[in-house]
């Protein structure tokens, strides 16, 4: 590149013509600076801040034909035409270009010129003549204006201007209101987390928190952990780890480590027979219904203050698979009647016979996700863990775990849920559809899945400003999937090749 243009998303009317010409040309690069004031042409050791300069200057370094008269014309055009406020004025200016151009395919010659570049980037610059175009009263301007607009270089262009537009957002308003969340945050040291558990097919709701931790751990130059949750054999498959990577992919989401839960079972096990070694946990075989009716009236187990030999002695049988061990599980003895629920002795510790898809049959006995996730979280250096809010009143028992194993303490950042009306977001009910038949799969464009939403034809620059546009909000709403679509639409659309036929049928020579 001979030399560079200096623009910001912010000036208007845009310079489109000069950002065109210059990456037709290949003679200037593209820099974008919010701070700039209007446009700016460093070229050869000179600086040139007029449009029209611009354009002239990159043509005649490009070595586009010219006719300086029919050139100099369009250039008057393109300076008054924006102007122009009466309708009637307007449609005048353009039926001429319109008639001129019905047997021509450039403004001077056989060739591009910079009057081509210098009308077109005025009639792109406004949203009303941009207007009046689209009532295809004007069919050879169309037709000549969708042509340039259709060059690669053009296209580029575009690409850049809206990737600049994205960042500045992503950089300003939206970084600093987020950045605000995040506790005690330092650059370099930030290990963010995606847990996914690997029993279906990531949706919408998944794509929140998968981006706003890759988000995160951009922002302050740290680390993404993809850590599969595989704690359930009941639920799990390698085919669902195999299809959320996939899906994480298509979202342009990539951790800097991939771990699984299953990784610490022999570390998590440990961990536990210290809880009960210790007096803060108790093997429990009271029935489920009776045991969710005790928890909610606020009373205690009959087992609760049983000894520490008797709890160890059932927490071996559990490990064994036995029919005895079955009966079991392991409870954490933090309150019986605290008004949070959340903290009346949870079950960290439970029976499952199935087979594992990693681990095999070694194990009988699996750590729920409230003893496993704070554990891991410590273990693997995780700084923050991004939890929606409705975990908001397990918070405390997430504390209480990493407290009561003395493990190294987490940072717990609340993100409002993502929700939309009239979408299913059950991994039950999404399973029952694909397995009813009723769907064609998991990326029906009907889904809410990544795969489905992705099929649709939603982008990933989309989601993401999407995503980020919610800020740090605690407020669950219900949204309307038409913002989303709107603002894919804003990101498609000058990037969005146009093609043309004409039928043969009918057709004379």
């Amino acid at each position: 590149m001979a030399g560079t243009l200096t623009l910001s998303t912010k000036t208007s009317p845009f310079p489109w013509a000069a950002a065109a010409i210059a990456t037709y040309t290949e003679k200037a690069e593209l820099s974008f600076d919010e701070s700039a004031s209007g446009v700016t042409l460093d070229f050869e050791g000179s600086k040139i801040t007029d449009e029209a300069e611009i354009v002239r200057t990159l043509a005649k370094a490009g070595g586009l034909s010219d006719e300086s008269t029919k050139t100099q014309t369009y250039f008057e055009l393109a300076k008054t035409l924006p102007k122009v406020t009466a309708v009637p004025a307007i449609l005048t200016s353009l039926d001429s270009l319109d008639d001129y151009l019905a047997f021509r395919t450039f403004l001077v010659g056989h060739d591009i010129t910079a009057a081509d570049f210098i009308v077109w980037g005025a009639l792109k610059a406004s949203v009303k003549l941009i207007g009046l175009l689209k009532n295809n009263k004007h069919v050879h301007l169309s037709r000549w204006y969708s042509y340039i607009e259709a060059l690669d270089s053009t296209q580029l262009a575009q690409t850049s201007f809206i990737e600049a537009k994205a960042s500045k957002a992503r950089s300003n308003k939206t970084a600093a209101s987020f950045a605000l969340g995040l506790q005690n945050a330092k650059e370099g040291e930030v290990v963010t987390r995606f847990p996914p558990e690997p029993s279906g097919y990531l949706h919408i709701g998944h794509a929140k928190a998968a981006m706003l931790n890759q988000y995160f751990a951009k922002m302050y130059k740290g680390k993404l952990i993809i850590r599969f949750d595989d704690t359930n054999p009941t639920k799990e498959r390698t085919e669902f780890e195999e299809t959320i990577l996939e899906d994480l992919s298509l979202l342009d989401v990539h951790g800097d480590i991939l771990t699984h839960t299953s990784d610490y079972f022999d570390k998590l096990y440990e961990l536990a027979l210290q809880l009960i070694k210790e007096g803060k946990a108790y093997a429990d075989d009271t029935e489920q219904a009776q045991m969710r009716d005790e928890r909610f009236k606020g009373i205690a187990s009959k087992h609760r203050d049983d000894g520490v030999e008797d709890n160890l002695k059932h927490f071996a049988e559990m490990k064994t698979g036995s029919e005895e061990g079955v009966r079991w599980c392991v409870r954490a003895k933090m309150s019986v009647d605290n008004p949070n629920k959340a903290l009346r002795d949870p079950v960290i510790y439970r029976c499952n016979l199935l087979h594992h898809h990693r681990t095999g049959d070694k194990w009988k006995v699996y750590p729920t996700y409230d003893f496993a996730c704070p554990v891991v979280d410590s273990i693997e250096g995780v700084t923050h863990a991004l939890r929606t809010n409705e975990y908001r009143d397990r918070n405390p028992q997430y504390y209480w775990m990493i407290e009561a194993l003395g493990l190294r303490p987490v940072h717990i950042w609340d993100f409002s849920r993502l929700n939309f009306i009239y979408t299913l977001l059950s991994k039950r009910k999404l399973h029952w559809f694909v397995d009813s038949g009723l769907v064609r799969g998991w990326d029906d464009p009907r889904f809410p899945t990544v795969r489905g939403i992705r099929r649709r034809g939603l982008t990933v620059e989309a989601l993401r400003q999407f995503m980020l546009a919610q800020g740090p909000s605690q407020a669950i709403v219900s949204l309307e999937w038409d913002t989303l679509w709107t603002l894919n639409k804003k990101i498609i659309d000058p990037i969005a090749p146009r093609f043309w036929a004409i039928e043969k049928e009918g057709i004379s020579c």
